[in-house]
Parts: structure tokens; sequence; C-alpha cells
């Protein structure tokens, strides 16, 4: 009874005072590791945030006994006076912390959460080997020659305990240097700070191990790569490179109707300011918006305007050098300039204004429609130069290798070249620009092309058709060949009248396999009919009336 009004006494003195009265233990602090290894400790009270802190082992006291109470705040670094070992735990009762995070090169920090009371308590850590090699790591990372565009913010290293160690490099200075230790095969991460702006970091590692795929997160760039018995001794290092803010603008109102553009950069893999870079895309809002890009210096950046008949690109200006830019007519409205910047490390941005100006000659039409009703698929033959620079169309030249045909992927097509025509978009009709001055095709194409109807004995050519559903090669039953299409020789195989081709991407390799038409029914012109048609048909290669 004594008892339980005690209890009842406690709790009214508790709410008439607003605090809760809380059993406490004793915490022993101690430096197990005798002279070799110092602890410095500040326990924080929970409730009232009151420190008590201090140092034992080395030249100081070996331990120390204090009150806490559970919820109480220990943070523990840990000072070692020689370089082979590291902590890789701490506990203080139930309460274990298992990774130790590196102040400087010769301490190590955590901190845990007592969860135990009313008990005697005492603290304790484990060491590990720190590691058979080193490298050192300092602030090279640079531009042309200056180590002034960046700063190394940590380093991190997953070694063989689980543990991930992480050091704040110092700046830079000849002697200022920090050694961390390693096993071969554990992992490095370096975070560096980007210090002037519109600069990127495009690569960084250590002279044998580096590597160019460099991310960006919360202003930092950070590359992780596995180190190896080779990288002893070296030094982090890495590269950065100008990058600029390009917007467009274009005079005259809406009548740049569309931009399509392409960006072909030596950085691809580069994030900058936390996003990819836009590599292609559309624009088409230029009443309201600007296209807004980033692009390296010397990126080649290829673009297609859409413009009514009768006007053309006249100029493309840049504001940051207030000149204008070279540009090269790649033909049907496609123009390409390359990437500047005056001044990147004051500014890092320019301006374009693309001007368009009526150009006083008659409409012409710098374009021309391709049908690929099968399957997505068609076959042409121009009498002019063509190009599928930034289209919705691929186009490819055939080589026979036995019961196989190679096609190689062509972007321009001089004037009377056959050629296969792919809609990426698996559209009807591919619509590519007429240029001039088309490249060469280089490699063998054994399509015929043919710009007028052309006369061909029956089933001695293959022509491009859909069979099952696939679109192929297959012998052609008729005698006449349509104007602007192209067509292969038939190859001699009585097993197959055709070649239904497949597209390997994942090697490049694309590759057409046999394909067989018995029992399949065509008219006179070569077409496939089904079982109702009336009328003279062609079956296996013999005419029959229905």
């Amino acid at each position: 009874m004594k008892r339980k009004l005690f209890q009842t006494f406690l709790l009214l003195l508790c709410l008439m005072t607003g605090q809760v009265v809380t059993a406490q233990g004793k915490l022993t602090i101690s430096s197990p590791y005798e002279e070799d290894w110092g602890v410095y400790y500040v326990l924080t009270d929970h409730q009232t945030g009151n420190e008590i802190s201090g140092m034992v082992g080395g030249y100081n006291p070996p331990s120390i006994t204090i009150n806490y109470s559970k919820g109480d705040i220990l943070e523990v670094t840990i000072t070692h006076f020689f370089d082979d070992f590291i902590p890789i735990q701490f506990q203080a009762g139930s309460a274990v912390s298992h990774v130790f995070y590196m102040k400087n090169v010769d301490s190590y920090n955590t901190k845990l959460v007592l969860q135990d009371e009313n008990t005697d308590i005492s603290t304790s850590f484990d060491i590990a080997d720190l590691g058979d090699y080193y490298l050192e790591v300092l602030c090279r990372f640079q531009y042309d020659g200056s180590t002034a565009f960046g700063k190394v913010k940590s380093v991190a290293i997953d070694n063989k305990y689980g543990s991930t160690i992480i050091s704040e490099v110092p700046d830079y200075h000849d002697d200022d240097v920090v050694s961390i230790f390693f096993d071969e095969g554990d992992k490095l991460t370096v975070s560096v700070q980007p210090l002037v702006d519109y600069f990127a970091l495009v690569e960084m590692g250590t002279y044998r191990n580096s590597t160019s795929v460099v991310d960006y997160a919360d202003g930092l760039y950070s590359a992780t790569f596995e180190l190896d018995a080779e990288d002893e001794g070296c030094l982090v290092d890495g590269f950065f490179e100008p990058y600029s803010k390009l917007e467009v603008y274009c005079s005259g109102g809406d009548v740049l109707q569309n931009l399509d553009y392409e960006i072909t950069t030596r950085f691809p893999d580069v994030r900058l300011e936390g996003k990819d870079l836009s590599l292609s895309g559309s624009f088409n809002k230029f009443d309201s918006e600007h296209l807004f890009l980033l692009s390296f210096v010397g990126d080649k950046i290829k673009f297609k305007a859409t413009t009514p008949s009768g006007y053309e690109i006249d100029e493309v200006y840049n504001t940051s050098s207030q000149e204008s830019v070279k540009f090269t007519d790649l033909g049907g409205g496609v123009y390409e300039f390359e990437a500047e910047d005056e001044s990147p490390s004051i500014t890092g941005e320019w301006i374009i204004y693309i001007f368009v100006q009526e150009d006083g000659s008659a409409p012409v039409d710098n374009t021309v429609a391709i049908p690929t009703k099968a399957k997505g698929y068609g076959t042409f033959c121009y009498d002019k130069d063509i190009s599928f620079n930034l289209t919705d169309g691929k186009a490819y030249v055939a080589r026979l290798n036995g019961n196989k045909v190679i096609l190689t992927e062509v972007t321009e097509v001089p004037a009377g070249t056959g050629v296969l025509v792919k809609s990426v978009s698996n559209k009807d009709e591919v619509v590519a620009n007429v240029i001039t001055n088309a490249s060469a095709i280089t490699v063998q194409n054994d399509f015929i092309g043919v710009c007028t109807s052309t006369n061909v004995q029956p089933e001695t050519v293959s022509v491009l058709s859909v069979l099952d559903e696939v679109p192929g090669f297959y012998k052609f039953l008729g005698d006449e060949i349509p104007a602007n299409k192209a067509y292969l020789p038939a190859v001699a195989n009585s097993a197959s009248s055709g070649f239904a081709f497949v597209f390997d991407e994942a090697d490049g390799i694309q590759s057409i396999s046999t394909a067989t038409t018995e029992g399949v029914i065509y008219n006179l012109n070569g077409q496939r009919v089904n079982a109702t048609y009336k009328g003279v048909v062609i079956m296996n290669g013999k005419k029959y009336i229905k």
C-alpha cells in the first residue's frame, strides 16, 4: 500500500512540475586500447539538451563514469595514433554502431542513442585492418591545366567489412593530401563540387582506373569504380568541360512553324544541372516559349526548320559573340552549326536568333513522300538526291549473301539508287528531304531501282510484299515493276519463293530468312489475293481460272 501511495506521489509531482522522472544508470567510457587510442565523447541529455563532454585514453584518464538516461545521445570520436587499423563497430550497452565516418585523416565519428537504463554499461569498439594499399586524394580537378574548377568533397570506400569510410578532403595544396587505405576490389566513390558555373565534370578516376560516366545530384558530381593494386599511390583526378545554355528564338513570329533538333555531343553520358542532355526533340511554340538546350562547346547541333513555301533560313546569330554563326545547309530544310561559347567562365549562356526571310522565288516543295504500306516498309528510287536526316524514316541498301540479305543503313541516297525504307513510327508514309550532292554509297547495294515503270520476266525478281502478316521479298509473278520502286534479283532456291527480313538491333546485323509461298494465290499483276477472288490466278507457279 505504501509503495502504491509513493508511485501516486511521484505521478502528481510530475504533473505539477511538467517533468518526467526517468531512472538513470551509469555509463563508463574508456579507451580500451591503452595509449594508442583516444575517445572524445559528448553525452547529450535528450530532455534538457545539456551536454557533458571530455576525452579519455592517450594522455588523459583511461576511463570516466557518468550518469545517463535512456534516450540520451552519445556521440563518439575515436582517434588513433597509428595507421594500420580502423574501428568497425562501437557499442554502448545494447546501442551498436557499425559505420564510422572519417572526420579527418586520423579520427572516426559515430553517434548512438542509448537504450538501456538503471544499469551499469561500458563502451567498447572493435578494429579491423585498414587495407594493404593506399591512394592519395587531393583537388586535382581541372580544365585546360587549371585546378580552380572543382573541389573534392568526399571520398568513400566500400570495403570487405561492408563499411563505408568518408573523408572530407582539404583544399588543394601541394602537401595537403589525404591518404586512404584500401584492398583490391574495394569500391571507390568520389564526389566533386564545381567551383565555377557552367562547367561540368566529364571524367574522374585514378591514373589507371577512370570512368567517363559522371552522375550529377544535389550540386555534386560523383563516380564509382573498382580499385586494384596498381592504383596504389595514385592521385584521384578529373577533368571539367565548359558547357553552354542555349536558347533559340525566331524572328517573324509564327513564320518558323516547327523546329526539329538533334545534338551530336562528345559527352552523351554526362548529366548537366541534374538532368540528361536533350539530344533530340521537336519544338513548335515560338509564339509563347523558347527552345532551351544544354550543350558542350564543339557539339554539332542539327535542326530542321519547317516554314511556309517560299521562305528560307537567312541567318543564325549569336548574341554572346554578337556575330553570325556559320551554319551548313544540308538541304531539305535541314541545317547544322557548331555550339560555341565565347566566355563560359563568365556567363556560359548564349542565344541564337534564327532569321527567316522570303526568298522571292516561286514556292518549291523540297520533300518527297514515300509509301511504306507494307507493315511500315516500302522500296523507293528517285531521280533526285534524298536525305533521311531528321525524318521518321530510315533507309537501307542490301547485299545478297547466300540465303541471307544483309541490310546496311544509309542517311543520304543519291539519285537513281534503290533502297528499302522503314517508318520508325510504323506509319504508311515517310517524308524524305530532297537535297543536292548526296554522299556516295560506298558499300555493295544489290537493290535495282527504277524511276519509271519497267518490264521484267516473271519469277526472275523479288519484290516487297506481305505474307502472313510478315513483310519480305518474294518472287514476282507479274511482268512490270511500277515507277519509283526497287527490287532484288530472285534467289535461286527451289525450296523457297522468297525471304522475310528480320531486324536484329542488338548486334546491328539485319538479315533476311527464308519463307515459303506454297499455296499462296496471286493475280496476273503479282498481287496476293484470297480464295474468293474471281478470274485468272497463279498458284504454285501455275495459272488457274476461278
